[in-house]
């Protein structure tokens, strides 16, 4: 892979995570019709990959489990593209994490945090408990104060803190909830253009109908 592929393939795949996927594929159409070479191909199957990935997540979530603690960390890239080219912007990591161990309280705390690239405004940092209805819709059970007061809007900065809030009986005894977690941002670079939404699921965690601790569905 030369050094001007895994630019282009990060940028398309960004898209994707996204839910940009009609406007990566619109950009790898175009640029097949007048280039069928090998990185055409890997950019084509970034979408098949990326469906069964999605499957794959929705059914298991995201992040690690240790105990009763459950991590998302992720970290995302940015691009400008141009014609056939992207060129990196920055990175932004971000954690949230999860303790189901002092149920029926619940507690959730992280960060957002500029790795690489210019300063960001936060223009979107929202984080939901959902109830897994199974074969129903899900629904929103509690949304987290902590994540939108974690940064204010309209200023730059490299760093997010999200202080830890508790969720008060969250959650009843015979029944799933996982939490969604959804950020965007604007850079202070150039045009200041937004990017985004990224959005994540944790893992499940299920409250057994026993006075037992919950525990996370691993």
């Amino acid at each position: 892979m030369s050094e001007g592929h895994a630019p282009l393939q990060a940028a398309v795949a960004q898209a994707i995570a996204r839910g940009e996927t009609s406007q990566a594929r619109h950009f790898v159409s175009s640029r097949g019709e007048s280039r069928r070479d090998a990185e055409q191909q890997a950019l084509e199957n970034l979408f098949s990959d990326a469906e069964a990935r999605e499957a794959a997540i929705t059914a298991a979530g995201s992040g690690t489990v240790s105990g009763y603690i459950h991590t998302l960390a992720d970290t995302v890239s940015y691009f400008y593209c141009s014609g056939s080219s992207c060129s990196l912007v920055g990175k932004v990591g971000v954690q949230y994490v999860t303790n189901i161990g002092f149920y029926p309280d619940i507690t959730m705390y992280g960060e957002l945090a500029v790795k690489q690239g210019p300063s960001v405004d936060f223009t979107a940092n929202e984080c939901l408990s959902r109830w897994d209805a199974n074969n129903w819709p899900d629904s929103t059970v509690h949304t987290w104060s902590n994540c939108p007061a974690a940064h204010n809007r309209d200023t730059w900065t490299t760093r997010a803190l999200i202080l830890s809030e508790t969720w008060r009986q969250g959650g009843t005894r015979g029944e799933k909830y996982y939490n969604r977690y959804r950020m965007t941002f604007k850079t202070s670079a150039g045009s200041r253009p937004s990017f985004g939404p990224w959005e994540w699921e944790t893992k499940r965690w299920y409250i057994p109908t026993s006075s037992t601790h919950p525990y996370w569905l691993v």
